[in-house]
């Protein structure tokens, strides 16, 4: 399961981009609550809704953006709109929305089914409901509702990652990254992040103890001999990787990947890592032997360059991309705060 809180708004336009949904039969609204007698009309506009929200934040004429829209998914179509109505009732008094009035929107027009949420920022009482932290806050509400053990996850990527032979320091991070948390440096200490927040900090001497680990030649060697005899078959040229937020609301590229890569790792547990700046092709690489739990650096196997020209194959290495954030990653739940947050902290009013 995943949760998101999206940008804030001055206007309820959440409320106008669900029910235009609702009108292409890409959407259903499940549930209105606290609407008061706008509950009781059979036949409602759009600009009722939006009319009550705006009545309802009137009491509060400091708060410039009074529109609260999240959106709560689940992995493919593992959970029913029933189930996300009931999670999105319990979220919202989790939040310390119970009381107000909002709007259930289910949507199933993307791989994953989710819930929109629309409501308003501003209480009864003319306050402004808390919003301290609130994105770590929604984060952990929903892994109480959904029994969801961040810790002992946690510990069992990190006893994965700890198995693993590295050619550097830097490779536990990718390694953490592939798993879907972010790893880095600070200090002594391999710092790792997710939904936001700092969850362990390891020593560097314990991470140090893989670096170097005895690595068999004759396994680099199949390894080279692995990646020729795809290029053979497979196209090397690069493709990005992209990543479709619920309701088509943005699209994150998260890396690249080609299919002679995708090969590799299907067919060998060889996974390919490429390393990339924003809006730049990838400048190097690493592989992850997962067959024998080692990690190398490109030059220790191939050049990059040799590695996504194949053998009838020319590849535009001076070509550019945009919107490349971070290198590619297997996790299905994008963290999104982990991406977005720290720009978000920068730029947030209220």
């Amino acid at each position: 399961m995943n949760v998101r809180i999206l940008e804030k708004s001055q206007t309820f336009r959440g409320v106008f981009y669900n029910l235009n949904k609702i009108e292409k039969q890409q959407a259903e609204l499940l549930y209105v609550h606290k609407f008061g007698a706008l509950q009781a009309l059979s036949a409602l506009r759009k600009q009722d809704y939006v009319n009550y929200l705006k009545a309802n934040s009137a009491l509060n004429a400091h708060i410039r953006y009074p529109q609260f829209h999240a959106i709560i998914s689940c992995r493919g179509r593992s959970q029913d709109k029933v189930y996300l109505k009931s999670l999105g009732e319990q979220w919202m008094k989790a939040m310390g929305y119970g009381d107000q009035p909002y709007l259930l929107f289910f949507h199933k027009d993307t791989a994953n089914n989710h819930l929109h949420i629309v409501s308003t920022r501003i209480g009864r009482d003319g306050k402004k409901i808390a919003y301290s932290f609130e994105r770590i806050r929604s984060v952990q509400a929903l892994h109480i509702l959904t029994g969801i053990d961040v810790n002992r996850q946690l510990n069992k990527a990190i006893e994965l990652v700890s198995s693993y032979s590295l050619a550097d320091l830097s490779d536990f991070g990718t390694l953490m990254n592939t798993l879907g948390y972010r790893a880095g440096i600070t200090g002594e200490e391999y710092q790792i992040y997710k939904f936001g927040i700092i969850l362990s900090r390891i020593p560097l001497h314990d991470v140090i103890r893989q670096v170097g680990r005895i690595r068999e030649p004759a396994r680099i060697e199949t390894i080279r001999r692995a990646i020729e005899t795809a290029k053979l078959c497979y196209d090397p040229r690069l493709y990005p990787l992209t990543y479709s937020l619920a309701g088509h609301w943005a699209e994150i590229q998260t890396g690249y990947s080609s299919p002679m890569a995708d090969f590799l790792k299907y067919k060998y547990g060889l996974e390919v890592i490429y390393h990339t700046r924003h809006g730049y092709l990838p400048h190097d690489l690493t592989i992850i032997d997962h067959h024998s739990k080692a990690v190398f650096a490109g030059k220790e196997i191939i050049p990059l360059r040799e590695l996504i020209v194949g053998n009838n194959v020319a590849t535009d290495l001076g070509q550019e991309f945009t919107s490349l954030s971070f290198p590619v990653r297997i996790a299905t739940d994008i963290d999104d705060d982990a991406i977005h947050g720290p720009k978000r902290r920068r730029k947030r009013k209220h």
